[in-house]
């Protein structure tokens, strides 16, 4: 969502991403659909975009055109940043004039699910200054830093990957300590399934449990089957 765009009568622009790999402009305003147009695509169909976000850049004393935009999409197995402007088109138009995304700074984990969640942390009125993302391994988290990074850069900094816990009373400590190294995690391990952020705390649903963890000691601080 564009959130300096919208209002009572209008949604302003905003972008939904498919089961089909493909990112979605759109406007609804007094309740009837606007505009509805395809802007980019994966150009690969088994990867759908299960998690959108978009932030803009710190004003600079350049004219308003020069307005830049971050938008991360999340799929099951991988991300991609996207920077660009001053408009969705003309940010993902470079991105596709550059051999179909090619260039688009991108990290990827290995997994079999077929589902993800992204979140951006921001407090009110602010910008996102963290991402979490939900992976097959466990949480990917990271710190955004908006500077005068281009298309191809990525704005992630002090990002690590936080392995999934094991129910309390079922391995590591009494805390659900998540210390153990991903390599040594079992293949049995189980996938979240639900991803939300705080400002220090993630929580993490499974099938069977929910989890508060807190992010400074990356340790399970409450947890309810």
């Amino acid at each position: 969502w564009d959130r300096a765009g919208c209002d009572e009568s209008s949604t302003g622009i905003f972008l939904i991403g498919t089961s089909t790999g493909s990112v979605y402009k759109g406007n609804i305003v007094e309740g009837k659909e606007k505009y509805w147009k395809e802007i980019f695509s994966l150009n690969d169909s088994a990867q759908p975009i299960c998690g959108l976000e978009c932030e803009i850049f710190p004003a600079t004393n350049k004219a308003a055109s020069e307005r830049r935009y971050l938008i991360i999409a999340a799929t099951p197995t991988r991300y991609y940043e996207f920077i660009g402007g001053p408009t969705y088109d003309s940010l993902f138009a470079h991105y596709k004039a550059a051999s179909a995304g090619g260039s688009a700074c991108f990290i990827e984990l290995p997994g079999d699910q077929d589902y993800t969640s992204l979140h951006f942390f921001r407090k009110p009125n602010a910008r996102a200054r963290s991402l979490a993302w939900l992976t097959g391994p466990g949480i990917y988290s990271g710190s955004l830093s908006f500077g005068s990074q281009n298309a191809g850069d990525s704005i992630i900094y002090d990002y690590k990957l936080i392995p999934y816990s094991c129910p309390r009373g079922e391995g590591g400590d009494a805390r659900g300590s998540l210390s153990t190294p991903v390599s040594s995690l079992s293949s049995a391990s189980p996938c979240a399934i639900g991803l939300l952020s705080t400002e220090f705390h993630w929580l993490v649903l499974f099938h069977d449990r929910l989890q508060v963890i807190e992010q400074l000691s990356e340790e399970v601080v409450w947890e309810k089957e």
